[in-house]
C-alpha cells in the first residue's frame, strides 16, 4: 500500500541542507497535515537497523498523570511547507509540559512545525534530564494500515565540500538527549558531529527516512505571563473599532468596552485571542486614555505564539536598491488615544499592534489610526462597494482577482461579517462556484460568504480580512464584475456591481473614489521580488493608475 501525502510531500533522494528556506522566526505555525517524507541517503551497512520496532500503540496520546504547566520553548527548527524545507529560530513559543512524582517530564507536541498531538517523555535525575530515543510520536494512514513515525537523533554529513552541501542521516539504534537544569530552565546539551549539532528529527519508523521536521538547541523555561482580568461585575457595551485600509475607513471589528472608575477595559482587539482583555486608564482631565504596552494576551500553541498588546509607531523607510518606500514598525511605551466623554469616542494616529512575543516586532495584527466608539442602531445594511485590485488572466497558472471587501455601510457603521457575501458576474451573468473546483464549499453556490476560505482558490487576508481573492480557469469572457451583499433572512441588501475587467464604470456609493490599481508587486523582507507569496510577512507594492505607489507590510496566513 502506498502512502497518501499532500501535494508538497515529494519524496526526494537527497536534500542539500544549504538550500533550505529561511522561515520567519516568529511566524511559524504547526502543520496538522501529514509530514513530508524526505528520504535521506541510507548507510550501506546494516540496513535492517533502519526499521524501528515501534507500534502506533506506543505513541503517548493521553495526557500523563502529573502537574501540567505552560513553558516557553526557545529553539532552532526545521519545518516543511509548499516551498520546501524552512529553517528558523524562536526565542519563545508556548509549550505544555507535565511533571510528576516519578521524576517523569513530558513535552507535548515536541516538534515546532507539526501538530503530533502526542507527548515526548524524559526522565529526571537531579539536575539532569534524559530523553531516551527513539520514541513513537506520530502516525498517519488509513483504517487498514497505519504508518508510525519516531523522534530520533539525526546527524549531518557533508556530501559536496566545494558547494557546501550536505545531508542529515538518521541515527540507528538507541540514542539519548540530555538536558541540564540551569536556574529554573532546562537546557539541551549540545552534541556535534562533523561540526554540526545533532538534531531531534521526525523519522519514519519503517525505513528511517527523515521527514524534515526537527528541533535542536532547545531551552525550556516556565512561563510567568498573566492576562488582564477585569473586575467582577464589570458592565460592558459592544462598541465598534473602525480602521483604515489604504487611507479609507472601510474595515473594523466589534469590541467590548467597560469603565471602572478611571480604568478602561477592552476585549476583542485580537482575532487570535478574542477573549483577551487590555486595560487602559483615563488621564489628562478625562481627555486621553492610555493603554500601556506589553500586555499579555494568551498562548496559542498551534501558532506557536505568545500574544502581546503593544502601542507602536510607523516610520517610512526608503529602499535605495529597489527604489521604493515602506513602513517599519517600532514598539512604543503605550497607545495614547484621544477621548471625547460626550461621544465616548477614542481616536489616535498611533498603531495598535498584536504581536507574537515580546522581544521584537513580529506582528500578527496591526491597526494604524483606529477609531473606537459606540455604534448606534443600523438602518442601512447596504455595504459600500468592493474595490477591484490586482487581476491576472488564466495562462500557465489560473487567473486571479484580488479585491477589497469593505465591511461598513455608507454611514461608517460596522456590518456583521457573518451576513456578508460576494458574487462574481461573468459577462453579466452570476458565476457558479462548483465544489469540484472550489474545495471546501458545502454546495455549488453563486454567493461566497465573507468568512469562507480554502486558502487555495478562495480566501481572504489582511486587515480584518477585507482583502479577498478568487482563482478561476474559465476563458473567452468579455467582462468580470464583483458585487457584495448583506443577507439577513429573506432581506438582502446589495452594493453596486463593480467592474473588474471589460466594464464601463458604476455610480459609486463609496465615500471616496479611489484610483484604479495598475499593478501589484510582492517582495520578501530582503527586497527580493516573488510571484506568488505564501504565508508569512511580505512587502506589497501597489502601483495605481494615477502613477502613485503604495508600499505596505502584509501578513498572509
Amino acid at each position: 500500500m502506498k502512502r497518501t501525502l499532500p501535494l508538497y510531500s515529494v519524496l526526494l533522494t537527497a536534500i542539500a541542507v544549504p538550500s533550505v528556506i529561511q522561515a520567519d522566526d516568529n511566524a511559524i505555525s504547526r502543520s496538522n497535515s501529514l509530514p513530508a517524507r524526505i528520504k535521506q541517503g541510507s548507510p550501506v551497512k546494516a540496513p535492517e537497523n533502519w526499521m524501528f520496532r515501534v507500534d502506533e500503540s506506543d505513541i503517548i496520546r493521553d495526557t500523563p498523570a502529573g502537574v501540567s504547566s505552560l513553558y516557553s520553548k526557545s529553539c532552532d527548527y526545521y519545518t516543511m511547507s509548499l516551498f520546501g524545507i524552512g529553517q528558523g529560530s524562536s526565542k519563545g513559543m508556548p509549550c505544555t509540559v507535565v511533571e510528576n512524582d516519578n521524576n517523569e517530564f513530558y513535552i507535548y507536541n515536541p516538534f515546532s512545525g507539526i501538530d503530533t498531538k502526542s507527548w515526548l517523555k524524559g526522565d529526571i535525575d537531579g539536575d539532569r534530564m534524559t530523553i531516551h530515543l527513539p520514541q513513537a510520536i506520530y502516525a498517519d494512514g488509513t483504517d487498514d494500515e497505519q504508518f508510525v513515525y519516531v523522534a530520533q537523533l539525526c546527524h549531518y554529513e557533508t556530501t559536496d565540500p566545494e558547494a557546501g552541501e550536505g545531508l542529515y542521516y538518521t541515527e540507528t539504534g538507541e540514542t539519548e538527549v540530555i538536558f541540564h537544569r540551569e536556574g529554573n530552565s532546562w537546557v539541551m546539551e549540545e552534541t556535534t558531529v562533523n561540526d554540526h549539532p545533532l538534531i531531534i528529527g521526525l523519522v519514519a519508523a519503517d525505513d528511517g527516512s527523515w521527514c524534515a521536521y526537527s528541533d535542536w538547541d532547545i531551552t525550556l523555561t516556565p512561563f510567568e505571563g498573566e492576562t488582564v482580568t477585569p473586575p467582577a461585575g464589570l458592565e460592558t457595551r459592544q462598541w465598534a473599532m473602525i480602521v483604515p485600509v489604504e487611507g479609507e475607513y472601510v474595515a473594523g471589528k466589534p469590541v467590548n468596552v467597560g469603565f471602572d472608575g478611571d480604568d478602561v477595559y477592552v476585549q476583542g482587539f485580537s482575532n487570535m485571542f478574542p477573549d483577551a482583555w487590555v486595560k487602559g486608564s483615563v488621564s489628562d482631565n478625562n481627555s486621553k486614555i492610555i493603554f500601556p504596552s506589553r500586555q499579555y494576551l494568551g498562548a496559542n500553541e498551534m501558532s506557536n505564539t505568545f500574544g502581546y498588546f503593544y502601542g507602536a509607531t510607523e516610520e517610512e523607510v526608503y529602499n535605495e536598491e529597489w527604489d521604493f518606500y515602506y513602513n517599519e514598525t517600532h514598539f512604543a511605551d503605550n497607545l495614547s488615544m484621544n477621548y471625547d466623554p460626550e461621544t465616548q469616542s477614542m481616536t489616535t494616529e498611533g498603531t495598535l499592534l498584536i504581536n507574537r512575543g515580546d522581544w521584537e516586532v513580529s506582528m500578527d495584527e496591526s491597526f494604524t489610526a483606529p477609531r473606537i466608539h459606540p455604534q448606534g442602531e443600523i438602518t442601512d445594511f447596504r455595504p459600500i462597494n468592493p474595490i477591484a485590485g490586482y487581476f491576472s488572466e488564466p495562462g500557465y497558472y489560473m487567473g486571479s482577482e484580488y479585491f477589497s471587501f469593505p465591511i461598513i455601510n455608507k454611514e461608517g457603521q460596522l456590518l456583521d461579517t457573518s451576513k456578508l457575501y460576494y458574487r462574481i458576474y461573468v459577462d453579466k451573468e452570476p458565476f457558479t462556484f462548483y465544489t469540484d473546483e472550489y474545495v471546501g464549499l458545502p454546495d455549488d453556490t453563486e454567493e461566497i460568504p465573507f468568512l469562507f476560505s480554502n486558502m487555495e482558490t478562495l480566501g481572504y487576508y489582511g486587515t480584518c480580512g477585507i482583502t479577498h481573492f478568487f482563482y478561476f480557469s474559465f476563458t473567452g469572457y468579455e467582462s468580470i464584475d464583483i458585487q457584495t451583499l448583506y443577507r439577513d433572512g429573506e432581506e438582502v441588501y446589495y452594493s453596486d456591481i463593480v467592474p473588474v475587467i471589460g466594464g464601463s464604470g458604476v455610480e459609486s456609493i463609496n465615500a471616496v473614489e479611489a484610483a484604479g490599481v495598475a499593478d501589484v508587486q510582492w517582495y520578501d523582507m530582503t527586497g527580493m521580488r516573488v510571484e506568488r507569496p505564501g504565508n508569512g510577512l511580505w512587502l506589497k507594492r501597489t502601483v495605481m493608475t494615477d502613477g502613485t505607489v503604495r508600499t505596505e507590510k502584509v501578513v498572509r496566513r
